[in-house]
C-alpha cells in the first residue's frame, strides 16, 4: 500500500457555490467562502492506493483484487 501526502490540492470555490446553490453575495456565500479559507490552512490531504489486478469481467461489473465495481 502506498500512502501520498503532502501534495498540491485545490478547492474550485465556484463549482463548489453552484453545486451546493449557494446564492451569490449572500450572508451564506461568505460564511462558506470563510470555511474554505479554514480548510485550506488546516487540511493535510492524504491518498492511499494499492496495485490491484483485474480478475473477472463482466458486462455491468469488474472485480478487482475481490472486490465488485
Amino acid at each position: 500500500m502506498k500512502i501520498l501526502k503532502d501534495f498540491k490540492s485545490e478547492i474550485d470555490k465556484e463549482i463548489l457555490l453552484e453545486r451546493l446553490k449557494i446564492e451569490k453575495d449572500s450572508e451564506d456565500e461568505r460564511e462558506f467562502l470563510n470555511l474554505v479559507e479554514i480548510a485550506k490552512k488546516i487540511g493535510k490531504p492524504k491518498a492511499v492506493y494499492i496495485e490491484g489486478f483485474i480478475e473477472e469481467k463482466r458486462d455491468d461489473s469488474v472485480i478487482i483484487n475481490g472486490v465488485k465495481f
